[in-house]
């Protein structure tokens, strides 16, 4: 639910400037977002010096900013064992497990945490998600990880912590278990407490955006935007829901500033090929689509390539993506392009 991760990329930045002068260049090139050029840094000094905890931590730490958690543990592991007692690496180490869907050793990892730091929010925030992912990999351990998730996540809004931050924390373990209404309630809270948040209010934008209240969504979105110009993913959602609406421009700079800022974005293409689409614009629909990936491609990006290959006279290629929509839709897969 947090918007890139706020909690990973503080961490992220928290290790590297940690892992002492010899990180420092990597440190800098983090702040600059050169998270490629941060990790061959990181990466050559571990060739130098491959016990280093602070650079196994720190790689570790700028592999999850990269959405690249599978890589991260490795170095985590290493990190953890030169510092059995750190406890940046074992909550690297479990937030990397979590990331890459290992639900039962981060559950493990997060309960360790909390029995030597039970006053750390991350914490028990990261028990919480562990232990509901744990529930989806394991159904017959389902009602266990519900209730070790509900236990943890009380106790996350015990922590000597901010209250704006305990929320928002609390509302995105809400979120992972699709309780979107209970975690609007509590970013309501969180920005009557920091109206000036801009994570805040898109956190807000999105729950309601999940909770099918689009006008709701909507100014959420928009206060975000006003605290925070820069931010993909609140140009990405407000720009959907101006598409939803069929006012395509009103959402075409919007979707065209989200992948500026995040070309990689998918969804983002694919809402800004509807766009295109809604403006009599085929070609250039088309375009948006291939764009993405074959084997990225949901049903729903397949079938709206399939009709727009027809409106453009492009037969072959319509009947290429129907049938690669049928083939989508046979393995289930959905239908809506979420954010």
């Amino acid at each position: 639910m947090l918007p890139d991760s706020i909690r990973r990329l503080c961490l992220a930045l928290l290790l590297c400037a940690a892992a002492g002068a010899a990180a420092q260049a990597g440190a800098e090139a983090a702040r600059r977002g050169d998270l490629d050029r941060t990790a061959e840094q990181l990466r050559a000094r571990l060739r130098r010096e491959p016990g280093s905890p602070e650079a196994n931590l720190a790689l570790a730490a700028v592999y999850l900013k990269m959405g690249r958690a599978s890589l991260a543990l490795e170095p985590a592991r290493r990190a953890l064992a030169a510092a059995p007692d750190n406890f940046l690496a074992r909550l690297t180490l479990a937030d990397a497990l979590l990331e890459s869907r290992h639900g039962a050793e981060a559950q493990a990892q997060f309960a360790e945490l909390a029995r030597s730091q039970p006053d750390r929010p991350e914490v028990w925030f990261g028990l919480a998600r562990a232990s509901l992912r744990r529930a989806k990999e394991a159904p017959e351990r389902a009602e266990a990880g519900r209730q070790t998730a509900q236990t943890a996540l009380e106790r996350l809004l015990e922590c000597p912590a901010p209250p704006a931050l305990r929320l928002q924390l609390a509302a995105d373990v809400l979120s992972d278990a699709g309780q979107y209404p209970k975690a609007a309630e509590l970013l309501e809270q969180a920005a009557a407490l920091e109206p000036a948040n801009g994570a805040v209010w898109l956190a807000l934008g999105k729950a309601r955006w999940h909770n099918v209240e689009f006008e709701r969504a909507q100014s959420a979105l928009e206060k975000a935007l006003q605290l925070q110009a820069g931010d993909a993913e609140a140009c990405f959602l407000l720009g959907d829901l101006y598409a939803r609406k069929d006012r395509p421009r009103e959402a075409l700079p919007l979707l065209e500033r989200s992948l500026a800022l995040d070309p990689g974005a998918e969804a983002a293409h694919a809402t800004l090929a509807k766009v295109y689409g809604q403006l009599g614009q085929p070609g250039r629909q088309i375009a948006q689509l291939e764009s993405i990936a074959p084997a990225r491609r949901t049903a729903a990006v397949w079938y709206q390539l399939y009709r727009a290959c027809q409106r453009a006279g492009r037969a072959a290629d319509a009947q290429q993506a129907l049938a690669q929509y049928k083939q989508k839709q046979k393995g289930n897969d959905t239908h809506a392009d979420e954010p």
